[in-house]
């Protein structure tokens, strides 16, 4: 079987914007989706945030992993 690998990318500007998505994806197919969901945020993001996306893209996929990247240390050309 084929399996389909969702990501879903955000950092702490647009993370409104990834928890309209995910609400959204649930209210299209509210019994959840058999695929599973990597989230990728950076380390910009706080851990409040981090935990409410979790929370609701667990709620609609199958499984749920989050990636954490690290801000580069000399932040050349990194804009948090």
């Amino acid at each position: 079987m084929n399996t389909l690998l969702l990501v879903i990318p955000y950092h702490q500007k647009d993370a409104v914007l990834a928890k309209q998505l995910i609400n959204w994806m649930g209210e299209l197919h509210p019994e959840g989706y058999l695929h599973p969901c990597m989230l990728a945020c950076d380390a910009t993001v706080d851990r409040d945030t981090q935990a409410d996306i979790f929370k609701l893209a667990k709620a609609t996929f199958a499984t749920v992993d989050l990636l954490r990247i690290p801000v580069p240390l000399d932040r050349q050309g990194w804009i948090p």
